[in-house]
């Protein structure tokens, strides 16, 4: 793992609705030929797990996103090949994954 982090719901800058709680973590990927094969066994496991998945834009294929149902609401999740180096969209690929929830109802 190269990072992980986890933001707790939280009211917004002005007070208004709270936001999400998230949860992201971003692997290395040791073996970069493994890249796309990774990426399609972190979907299988979501799926696995109960997560509805959606299949990846044409335009975005290194992307995918999906749903479930969770005891406070719906979580989100999105599961990406991301660049190592955003100025070298083309290099090296890491795995993406990133988890917001539904707020959980205040009052």
């Amino acid at each position: 793992m190269i990072d992980a982090w986890e933001h707790a719901q939280r009211s917004s800058f002005l007070g208004s609705a709270p936001r999400q709680a998230e949860v992201g973590r971003t692997y290395r990927i040791e073996d970069q030929s493994q890249a796309r094969s990774l990426l399609v066994d972190a979907v299988e496991f979501a799926e696995s797990e109960g997560w509805e998945m959606t299949q990846p834009l044409e335009n975005k294929p290194d992307f995918n996103s999906g749903a479930k149902e969770l005891a406070p609401g719906t979580g989100e999740l999105s599961i990406a090949l991301g660049a190592v180096d955003p100025g070298e969209p083309q290099g090296p690929r890491q795995l993406i994954i990133h988890i917001r929830f539904d707020p959980l109802p205040t009052g």
